[in-house]
C-alpha cells in the first residue's frame, strides 16, 4: 500500500453469544492494519471488559446490552461491532428471518465482488487483473503510491485499464497515501481515461481538492467511518452539485476560494 504499508496477514476474533434458551449467535471482527483506528490485539481485552456487564442480560428489547455498552467502555468500536453482530445474528434467529432482512431487505440479485491488485510493477499489475478478470472479476481496486512516484501511479492505471477492456470499473486507491499535488498529478495524467479514484489524502477537504482539479469520480474509503462522516461527506456532495460555479480547479474562486 501507499507510504510501504503492508499487511501479509489479519487476525480475526471470533465471538460466539448462547442464551439460555440454547440460541447461538455468532460475530466476527477482522481488523487490517493500517487502516482504520482499530487494533485486533485490543478486541479479547476489550470483550473482556465488557463480558462482565453482558452476561445475564436481555439480548433484544430497550435493555438490550447494544444500548449499554458505552456506560462500560468508551470508544472500541471496533470491538463492540462484534458484540453487535452476535446480536443481530440471535435476533435473527429469535425471529425466524435472515438479517438481511430485519436490516431492510434483499436490495439485488449478486453481490459483485472486486479485485484488489497490490502495488507492484505496473506490467505485473496488469497481468495480475488480466487474470482476474478471466475468472469474471469486473472490478479492480488498483493499489497506488507506493514509491510516491506520480508517473508509475497513471502507468498503473492506464495499463490496468487497458489490459480488462472498457467495461470494468477501475479505480486507484492510495489509502490515504498522496499528498494533494501527488494525486492532481496522477489524475490529470488519467483524465481521459474510465477511471476512479479511491482516498488519496488523509483529509476530506484534500480528497474534495483532487476530485475538482482532476474531474474524476472520487470513492471515499478510510474517512468514512460512521454516520456523522457519511452525513459530513454528503454536505460536501451537494455543495459541489449545488455550486453553479463548479468547475475543474484546485479553487471555485467565485465561491470565496474555498477548496473543494
Amino acid at each position: 500500500m501507499a507510504e510501504g504499508k503492508t499487511c501479509a496477514t489479519v487476525t480475526s476474533h471470533i465471538l460466539c453469544l448462547e442464551t439460555d434458551t440454547g440460541l447461538r449467535g455468532w460475530g466476527e471482527v477482522c481488523p487490517i492494519p493500517h487502516y482504520l483506528p482499530a487494533f485486533a490485539g485490543g478486541v479479547p481485552g476489550a470483550v473482556t471488559e465488557m463480558g462482565s456487564e453482558i452476561l445475564g442480560m436481555s439480548p433484544f428489547g430497550v435493555d438490550a446490552p447494544m444500548r449499554k455498552l458505552d456506560g462500560f467502555l468508551q470508544g472500541h468500536l471496533y470491538a463492540k461491532s462484534l458484540v453487535d453482530i452476535a446480536l443481530w445474528d440471535l435476533f435473527g434467529q429469535a425471529t425466524g428471518q435472515p438479517v438481511y432482512a430485519l436490516l431492510g431487505g434483499r436490495t439485488r440479485k449478486d453481490m459483485p465482488l472486486y479485485h484488489s491488485i497490490t502495488c507492484i510493477a505496473p506490467d505485473d499489475m496488469a497481468r495480475i487483473a488480466k487474470t482476474a478478470y478471466q475468472t469474471g472479476i469486473r472490478q479492480f481496486q488498483v493499489k497506488l503510491g507506493v514509491e510516491g512516484d506520480w508517473q508509475a501511479d497513471a502507468e498503473r492505471l492506464t495499463k490496468v485499464r487497458e489490459a480488462v477492456g472498457p467495461r470494468p470499473l477501475v479505480y486507484g486507491d492510495w489509502n490515504c497515501g498522496a499528498s494533494r499535488l501527488q494525486a492532481t498529478r496522477t489524475g490529470r495524467a488519467v483524465a481521459h481515461l474510465d477511471v476512479m479514484l479511491e482516498q488519496p489524502c488523509k483529509t476530506l477537504e484534500d480528497c474534495a481538492a483532487v476530485r475538482q482539479a482532476t474531474g474524476l469520480p472520487m470513492k471515499i474509503d478510510e474517512n468514512a467511518h460512521d454516520l456523522a462522516s457519511l452525513q459530513r461527506h454528503m454536505s460536501w456532495a451537494a455543495w459541489m452539485l449545488s455550486c453553479s460555479n463548479f468547475r475543474s480547479s484546485a479553487v471555485c474562486r467565485p465561491c470565496a476560494g474555498r477548496a473543494i
